[in-house]
């Protein structure tokens, strides 16, 4: 008898009851994927704001006065 790991990869089909709401999400994940077309302009704008600091807000200075969990005890 052939170890499992020797036999060939064939396909064989799969019949499942499914909602069609995982149907969908399985029908878009096998679909290939597109890629979005930006001129240099907008990548150039986008890296920008991407290497920027983040600008002080309420909530950045709250979350950085905030003892992280693996301090308190």
């Amino acid at each position: 008898m052939a170890r499992r790991s020797e036999e060939p990869a064939k396909r064989e089909p799969l019949n499942i009851r499914i909602k069609p709401k995982e149907r969908n999400l399985i029908d878009r994940a096998e679909r290939p994927k597109k890629h979005i077309a930006v001129t240099r302009h907008a990548y150039a704008a986008l890296l920008k704001k991407l290497d920027a600091p983040a600008r002080p807000n309420a909530r950045l200075r709250k979350t950085m006065a905030t003892e992280p969990p693996w301090k308190e005890a």
